[in-house]
C-alpha cells in the first residue's frame, strides 16, 4: 500500500533504497507478479515525486537514507 500526499509517496516495503532492491516474494502467499505490478505503478508516479522508504541496509558503508527522488 502506498500513501501519496502532495509530492510525497510513502511506499512501505515495496521498494528499498535504490541500491538495496525490493521486497521479498518468498513468504507464504507472496506473488512476484503482483510485486512487479506494484513497482511499475510506483515508477509511473509523476517526476520529482519524493519516495519515502521503510528499509535501507546501508550497503558498502553508505550512510542511512530514507528518501529518494523519482526522476
Amino acid at each position: 500500500m502506498t500513501y501519496v500526499i502532495g509530492n510525497s509517496a510513502f511506499i512501505g516495503n515495496t521498494l528499498f533504497m535504490s541500491n538495496s532492491g525490493s521486497a521479498r516474494t518468498d513468504f507464504p502467499a507472496s506473488d512476484s507478479g503482483k510485486l512487479y505490478d506494484s513497482i511499475q505503478k510506483l515508477l509511473n508516479l509523476p517526476n520529482n515525486m519524493r519516495l519515502f522508504m521503510c528499509h535501507d541496509y546501508e550497503p558498502n558503508g553508505r550512510a542511512f537514507q530514507w528518501e529518494a527522488l523519482l526522476v
